[in-house]
């Protein structure tokens, strides 16, 4: 009795007083607790027909869920590589892009997963006290660390206080990870970043004009905090 719109009764009618008559012109039998045969199979066909809706909408936007869970897990497993780097460090190092002007300061990075794992954001600051000064910030920097799925590369990007950027690759190694890019087509710097014996994250930064030869320019040795 579903197969149609249980409500669709073409000769049914009503009296002056408003009653509903059936087609031979007299009231519908009461079926159930005062509604009518008709007007109970209506509703159970509404019932009927709101239980499929549920059903699909279920059923399918679990199998959505799922397919998009795995996605999410097939995306951030590359990243538990680089999982060592989550928490807050504190620790020192120094910086000397022109030979013999090194600063040395105390530096903090925090990192933190984002988007279910499938990225680390990583901030760095670093300050030092200079005398009859304000603190002077030597290291202000924020890091966006995901994997390329259709690359299938590591990639950094990089935002300085100054306004600068730079989109690196990274490349696994025995002694951790690295990264590289150019910030000019006459130089190419890289960032080597390991975690030691003792838990500490220990980085090299390099810069070389002909890509062979390597001048040391940074370092910092961080112990985690939190």
């Amino acid at each position: 009795m579903c197969s149609e719109p249980a409500h669709f009764f073409p000769c049914r009618r009503s009296d002056k007083n408003g009653r509903v008559l059936d087609c031979n012109g007299t009231r519908p039998r009461v079926y159930w607790r005062g509604f009518s045969r008709e007007q109970f199979e209506e509703g159970r066909c509404a019932v009927k027909r709101l239980s499929l809706l549920w059903f699909g909408h279920w059923h399918f936007g679990k199998a959505f869920r799922v397919r998009n869970r795995n996605r999410v897990r097939r995306s951030s497993r590359p990243m538990k590589k680089l999982h060592f780097l989550v928490g807050e460090w504190k620790g020192e190092g120094w910086t000397e892009f022109v030979p013999g002007q090194r600063r040395t300061s105390p530096i903090n990075e925090s990192v933190q997963p984002k988007l279910g794992g499938m990225v680390l954001l990583v901030e760095g600051l670093g300050k030092v006290k200079v005398p009859g000064k304000e603190e002077v910030v030597t290291h202000n920097a924020l890091g966006i660390l995901s994997y390329d799925q259709k690359a299938q590369v590591y990639r950094l990007q990089t935002h300085l206080v100054s306004g600068q950027s730079a989109d690196a690759e990274a490349t696994f190694t025995e002694g951790g990870s690295r990264w590289r890019f150019q910030p000019s087509p006459t130089m190419s710097i890289r960032y080597t970043v390991k975690l030691t014996d003792k838990g500490e994250w220990f980085e090299r930064g390099e810069m070389s004009q002909d890509g062979k030869t390597w001048r040391q320019f940074h370092e910092m040795t961080l112990q985690k905090v939190k």
